[in-house]
């Protein structure tokens, strides 16, 4: 058998070295999630009190899911006030910005739950 000749790869001299840290800073990022998971919250919170109102409507003796839509919209509207309390904070953190079309669709989840509690309130 013939032997093969292994060429060893040698760093190129014109490539920039990586920086370990060259992207967001960790508050940045910490401030990103938090932001997303609350949105995420939100958005959870705001499906599943539409399914238990369809569903208190269809069964209207079952008074617990008529509680637990109640619940499930005032944990929405509270993380969702707290949604729209960390957006300046991820803006003014982050070297680039979220995308235009999730922060206009995070702040439309998290300004339903309250809005339809102050429309409820208001009837």
């Amino acid at each position: 058998m013939a032997s093969r000749k292994v060429k060893h790869r040698r760093p190129a001299a014109g490539r920039p070295k990586r920086q370990p840290h060259a992207g967001e800073s960790r508050a940045s990022e910490a401030t990103t999630v938090g932001w997303t998971v609350s949105v995420t919250t939100v958005l959870l919170c705001d499906i599943a009190a539409v399914a238990a109102h369809l569903y208190a409507r269809w069964y209207p003796t079952a008074r617990g899911v008529a509680v637990l839509r109640e619940l499930l919209l005032f944990a929405a509207a509270v993380i969702g006030f707290f949604s729209l309390a960390m957006l300046p904070a991820v803006f003014r953190l982050r070297r680039e910005r979220p995308p235009s079309g999730f922060t206009v669709f995070a702040i439309c989840v998290a300004v339903a739950p309250i809005l339809a509690i102050i429309v409820r309130n208001m009837r």
